[in-house]
């Protein structure tokens, strides 16, 4: 299944669309995470783009390529990266 984004770029997964959000707007927030109401954590789409690119070098360094790796975090900034 394809997506259409801004009238002709198609985003394929989550991936790309992380991509595409990164580039074209960066300094936009992407998750805020609250504790007791007050603003504990936030990422922006270039960070969390950056962040997702840090975990996949170390899969990659670990000859994760092309194979299934399963993460597990607890619920907030981590899981989210």
């Amino acid at each position: 299944m394809s997506v259409l984004v801004q009238g002709e770029h198609t985003v394929k997964n989550l991936v790309d669309l992380l991509s595409y959000r990164a580039y074209h707007t960066p300094g936009k927030i992407a998750f805020r995470f609250l504790t007791n109401g007050e603003e504990d954590d936030l990422f922006t789409y270039g960070m969390l783009h950056t962040k997702a690119q840090k975990i996949a070098a170390v899969l990659q360094q670990r000859n994760a390529c092309g194979k299934r790796a399963l993460l597990l975090y607890h619920s907030g900034p981590d899981y989210v990266k």
